[in-house]
């Protein structure tokens, strides 16, 4: 997806990808910057 793009326009299979790895991804951001956590809700 090219800067600016539409998560739409991201390919249904990295977006599956993502989607398994979501608690994982967000675990790894809170432990990288602890002052700009985000948490699971959409």
């Amino acid at each position: 997806m090219p800067p600016g793009g539409r998560i739409k326009e991201i390919d249904p299979a990295v977006m599956e990808i993502i989607e398994e790895h979501w608690d994982a991804l967000i675990d790894a951001w809170n432990e990288k910057d602890p002052e700009k956590p985000v948490s699971g809700a959409e």
